[in-house]
């Protein structure tokens, strides 16, 4: 797969362009859920944030046990985050985050994984990081009927959550405020949306084309870098592009 890496800085830029081009449902809250931290984990004994990144972590990216620095996003989910969290703060609106569980398997395991360590292949890792976004936004909506939810991965991360949004329940939809794709490997330049870069006409992602049924959209408009969708759902993608 080839990818572009885009600097934290660079994707927590993207933070205040996808506020300036929808609305979290929030803009009027007078009094934020919860005070806290910047970085907040949301945890079922955690206190309720008005809004919650369940972020997914790139291929190979360690997760929150092992990288204390990036929160278990992966660089570039987190400077996303921290980017919302900075957008946020003026309108007195708070939040906090999750990592995806799922393996988020290096590239040395995408075809075959690794029976001798158990680590899945790709597909298996993306399956399971599907499975998983749907239980743990149900989750996050039983106990916090209250948050947006933005859903936010980066390469692999970015390919479990638009499969997982797929499976989102249909009560906990209008939970979600945005779904933010960054290098995604099913870009599908078709897909509609808001186009965010300039992507090459009709280039796709390397491992297909495929756009999450049942989201609304809007025709694409150019800005920044990557693909949005507007509606309940919102999507942000950046450069995993089927090679010539």
């Amino acid at each position: 797969m080839r990818t572009r890496r885009m600097r934290p800085g660079v994707v927590a830029a993207l933070a205040g362009v996808l506020l300036s081009g929808f609305s979290l449902g929030l803009a009027g809250t007078s009094q934020p859920a919860s005070a806290g931290s910047d970085h907040e984990r949301w945890s079922d004994s955690s206190g309720c944030t008005d809004i919650v990144v369940l972020g997914a972590r790139g291929s190979g990216q360690d997760d929150e046990d092992s990288d204390k620095t990036h929160l278990g996003l992966g660089p570039e989910v987190h400077g996303f985050y921290d980017g919302l969290v900075e957008a946020l703060k003026p309108k007195g609106l708070t939040t906090s985050y999750l990592p995806l569980d799922y393996p988020a398997v290096p590239k040395t395991s995408w075809l075959y994984g690794n029976p001798l360590t158990g680590t899945p292949n790709i597909w298996d890792s993306v399956e399971i990081g599907r499975k998983n976004a749907p239980a743990r936004v149900e989750s996050i909506h039983q106990k916090c009927p209250d948050a947006r939810i933005v859903l936010a991965g980066y390469s692999q991360g970015a390919w479990a959550l638009k499969e997982g949004a797929a499976h989102i329940r249909s009560a906990d939809r209008n939970s979600i405020a945005a779904l933010v794709l960054l290098a995604d490997p099913v870009f599908d330049p078709g897909g509609g949306g808001r186009i965010l870069g300039n992507p090459e006409p009709g280039r796709g992602g390397i491992a297909g084309r495929y756009t999450p049924p049942g989201i609304s959209r809007v025709p694409p408009t150019t800005s920044v870098s990557g693909e949005i969708w507007f509606a309940k759902v919102t999507t942000t993608t950046a450069l995993c592009r089927r090679p010539r």
